[in-house]
Protein backbone atom coordinates (compact mmCIF):
# COMPACT_ATOMS: atom_id res chain seq x y z
CA UNK A 1 0.00 0.00 0.00
CA UNK A 2 2.85 2.40 0.82
CA UNK A 3 4.28 2.00 -2.67
CA UNK A 4 1.17 3.28 -4.41
CA UNK A 5 0.37 6.21 -2.15
CA UNK A 6 1.90 9.63 -2.52
CA UNK A 7 3.91 10.83 0.43
CA UNK A 8 3.46 14.17 2.16
CA UNK A 9 7.10 15.14 2.75
CA UNK A 10 7.93 17.05 5.91
CA UNK A 11 11.31 18.75 5.75
CA UNK A 12 12.58 19.11 9.33
CA UNK A 13 15.98 19.00 10.98
CA UNK A 14 16.56 15.45 12.22
CA UNK A 15 19.25 14.21 14.58
CA UNK A 16 20.54 11.23 12.60
CA UNK A 17 22.08 9.56 15.67
CA UNK A 18 18.68 9.56 17.40
CA UNK A 19 16.96 8.25 14.27
CA UNK A 20 19.43 5.36 14.08
CA UNK A 21 18.92 4.61 17.79
CA UNK A 22 15.15 4.39 17.18
CA UNK A 23 15.73 2.10 14.20
CA UNK A 24 18.10 -0.16 16.15
CA UNK A 25 15.60 -0.48 19.00
CA UNK A 26 12.84 -1.44 16.57
CA UNK A 27 15.09 -3.90 14.73
CA UNK A 28 15.82 -5.68 18.02
CA UNK A 29 12.08 -6.31 18.35
CA UNK A 30 11.63 -7.89 14.93
CA UNK A 31 11.47 -11.61 14.28
CA UNK A 32 14.58 -11.27 12.09
CA UNK A 33 16.86 -10.17 14.92
CA UNK A 34 19.04 -12.73 16.64
CA UNK A 35 21.63 -12.30 19.37
CA UNK A 36 24.46 -13.23 16.99
CA UNK A 37 23.92 -9.92 15.17
CA UNK A 38 25.67 -6.83 16.51
CA UNK A 39 23.87 -3.56 15.73
CA UNK A 40 26.22 -0.58 15.72
CA UNK A 41 25.46 3.13 15.60
CA UNK A 42 28.65 4.79 14.33
CA UNK A 43 26.93 8.13 13.76
CA UNK A 44 28.19 11.15 15.66
CA UNK A 45 25.67 12.76 17.98
CA UNK A 46 26.16 16.07 16.15
CA UNK A 47 25.06 14.78 12.72
CA UNK A 48 21.73 16.11 11.46
CA UNK A 49 19.88 15.96 8.17
CA UNK A 50 16.86 17.78 6.73
CA UNK A 51 14.03 15.44 5.88
CA UNK A 52 10.95 13.58 6.96
CA UNK A 53 11.62 11.65 10.17
CA UNK A 54 8.96 8.98 9.68
CA UNK A 55 9.80 8.36 6.04
CA UNK A 56 13.53 8.17 6.75
CA UNK A 57 12.89 5.85 9.67
CA UNK A 58 10.98 3.62 7.25
CA UNK A 59 13.99 3.68 4.88
CA UNK A 60 16.44 2.58 7.55
CA UNK A 61 14.05 -0.01 9.00
CA UNK A 62 13.63 -1.55 5.54
CA UNK A 63 17.38 -1.58 4.97
CA UNK A 64 17.99 -2.97 8.45
CA UNK A 65 15.42 -5.75 8.07
CA UNK A 66 16.95 -6.78 4.75
CA UNK A 67 20.36 -6.87 6.44
CA UNK A 68 19.04 -8.98 9.30
CA UNK A 69 17.45 -11.41 6.85
CA UNK A 70 20.82 -11.67 5.07
CA UNK A 71 22.63 -12.51 8.35
CA UNK A 72 20.84 -15.50 9.91
CA UNK A 73 24.19 -16.73 11.28
CA UNK A 74 25.13 -13.34 12.74
CA UNK A 75 27.50 -10.54 11.87
CA UNK A 76 27.70 -6.78 12.16
CA UNK A 77 25.08 -4.32 10.97
CA UNK A 78 26.62 -0.87 11.01
CA UNK A 79 24.94 2.50 10.52
CA UNK A 80 27.36 5.31 9.74
CA UNK A 81 28.09 8.57 7.98
CA UNK A 82 30.86 9.58 5.59
CA UNK A 83 31.87 12.80 3.86
CA UNK A 84 32.47 12.55 0.13
CA UNK A 85 33.63 15.93 -1.13
CA UNK A 86 30.90 18.41 -0.28
CA UNK A 87 28.29 15.66 0.13
CA UNK A 88 27.33 13.61 3.13
CA UNK A 89 26.52 9.91 2.82
CA UNK A 90 24.35 7.91 5.19
CA UNK A 91 25.61 4.32 5.24
CA UNK A 92 24.11 0.95 6.14
CA UNK A 93 26.62 -1.90 5.96
CA UNK A 94 26.12 -5.57 6.80
CA UNK A 95 28.15 -8.77 6.78
CA UNK A 96 25.40 -10.86 5.24
CA UNK A 97 25.11 -13.17 2.27
CA UNK A 98 25.51 -10.36 -0.27
CA UNK A 99 23.77 -9.83 -3.59
CA UNK A 100 24.90 -11.29 -6.90
CA UNK A 101 26.27 -8.58 -9.20
CA UNK A 102 23.73 -9.53 -11.89
CA UNK A 103 20.90 -8.87 -9.45
CA UNK A 104 22.01 -5.42 -8.25
CA UNK A 105 20.19 -3.68 -11.12
CA UNK A 106 16.90 -5.39 -10.11
CA UNK A 107 16.77 -4.81 -6.35
CA UNK A 108 14.74 -1.59 -6.52
CA UNK A 109 12.12 -3.05 -8.87
CA UNK A 110 8.70 -3.79 -7.37
CA UNK A 111 8.12 -7.51 -6.67
CA UNK A 112 11.83 -8.38 -6.81
CA UNK A 113 13.15 -10.25 -3.79
CA UNK A 114 15.61 -13.03 -3.13
CA UNK A 115 14.19 -13.69 0.34
CA UNK A 116 11.56 -16.36 1.02
CA UNK A 117 9.35 -13.88 2.90
CA UNK A 118 7.97 -10.61 1.60
CA UNK A 119 6.58 -9.24 -1.62
CA UNK A 120 9.58 -7.31 -2.94
CA UNK A 121 8.31 -3.81 -2.19
CA UNK A 122 10.69 -2.74 0.60
CA UNK A 123 13.54 -1.48 -1.56
CA UNK A 124 11.11 0.03 -4.09
CA UNK A 125 9.67 2.12 -1.26
CA UNK A 126 13.18 2.99 -0.04
CA UNK A 127 14.12 4.29 -3.49
CA UNK A 128 10.89 6.28 -3.79
CA UNK A 129 11.48 7.98 -0.42
CA UNK A 130 15.12 8.75 -1.22
CA UNK A 131 14.13 10.28 -4.57
CA UNK A 132 11.38 12.28 -2.84
CA UNK A 133 14.13 13.86 -0.71
CA UNK A 134 16.10 14.60 -3.93
CA UNK A 135 18.90 12.32 -2.75
CA UNK A 136 20.57 9.36 -4.45
CA UNK A 137 21.21 5.77 -3.37
CA UNK A 138 23.95 3.32 -4.33
CA UNK A 139 24.49 -0.31 -3.41
CA UNK A 140 27.73 -2.29 -3.41
CA UNK A 141 27.70 -5.94 -2.54
CA UNK A 142 29.93 -9.00 -2.55
CA UNK A 143 28.43 -12.47 -2.27
CA UNK A 144 29.48 -14.07 0.99
CA UNK A 145 30.84 -10.81 2.43
CA UNK A 146 27.95 -8.38 2.69
CA UNK A 147 26.27 -5.30 1.32
CA UNK A 148 26.80 -1.57 1.72
CA UNK A 149 24.07 0.95 0.95
CA UNK A 150 24.98 4.63 0.63
CA UNK A 151 22.39 7.38 0.62
CA UNK A 152 23.97 10.48 -0.87
CA UNK A 153 22.61 13.82 0.31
Amino acid sequence: MNFTKSFDLKNNKIGFYELVEDVINELKGTKYFNKKVKLKNNVGSDISVKGDYNLLKSVFLNLGINSLKAMPDGGNLIFGVAKNGNKMELIVKDEGCGIKSGDLNKIFLPFYTHFKEGFGFGLSIVKKIIELHNWDITVNSTVGEGTEVRIIL
